[in-house]
């Protein structure tokens, strides 16, 4: 069978492989024509779909193998062939719905599989993603204020130290190891700002930058 565009369009290799030259252009303009189709269906091409599809294979196979025909017709009656296929349906339906969690569950899974599945067909809505991700307005508020308060508390309390500098209780506690801690919690605080960058407000390369400043500001501080 073809499977790539090269295939279709020289028929004197499939003629020199011994195939009929009209027989052979027939049937190449006809897998042409079935790709140009609106309603040509693909195979499934996502993670686990070798998996996906063996489940229905075995779960179908199984319910054949259960439903006997022979010269008098089924020997199960018409609601048992009923029953018989809406519990393999249910049954393809679990072990489907139990392999994807399992995929999405994995430490190293970036998309949920139904996402990955929708994406390759051009369906994915991705303003379900943003509802479910976007950061809501409050929460940048709450998140520029604190880190206001973060960042001018660390400045005063340099401030301070270095005021009060000459004074023996600061002496005593080290004025060096003073700064050290209100630049670290200066540095801590700026943490937050990368925070608020989101996919939807920034765009995805701007919030990929922001995700790596993240761990090297907090640890950093």
């Amino acid at each position: 069978d073809p499977f790539r565009n090269s295939h279709l369009n020289d028929v004197s290799k499939w003629v020199d492989k011994g195939y009929n030259e009209p027989g052979a252009q027939s049937y190449l303009d006809t897998v042409e024509k079935t790709f140009e189709s609106e309603n040509i269906v693909v195979d499934i091409r996502f993670p686990t779909s070798r998996k996906i599809r063996k489940i229905m294979d075995n779960e179908i196979y199984d319910h054949l193998e259960k439903v006997v025909w022979d010269d008098k017709g089924s020997s199960f009656s018409k609601e048992e062939r009923e029953t018989l296929r809406q519990n393999t349906t249910e049954s393809i339906k679990e072990r489907w719905e139990r392999e994807i969690e399992l995929y999405d569950n994995r430490l190293n899974t970036a998309i949920p599989l139904k996402q990955q599945y929708q994406t390759d067909l051009g369906i994915y809505d991705y303003n379900v993603q943003k509802k479910h991700h976007e950061l809501k307005k409050s929460h940048h508020i709450a998140g520029g204020v604190m880190a206001a308060i973060i960042l001018s508390t660390s400045m005063v309390f340099a401030a301070w130290v270095f005021l009060y500098r000459e004074n023996r209780a600061v002496k005593l506690s080290q004025p060096f190891f003073l700064y050290i801690i209100c630049v670290g919690t200066f540095i801590m605080g700026i943490t937050i700002i990368p925070l608020s960058i989101d996919d939807f407000g920034r765009g995805k390369e701007m919030a990929s930058e922001a995700c790596t400043c993240v761990s090297w500001l907090f640890f950093l501080g």
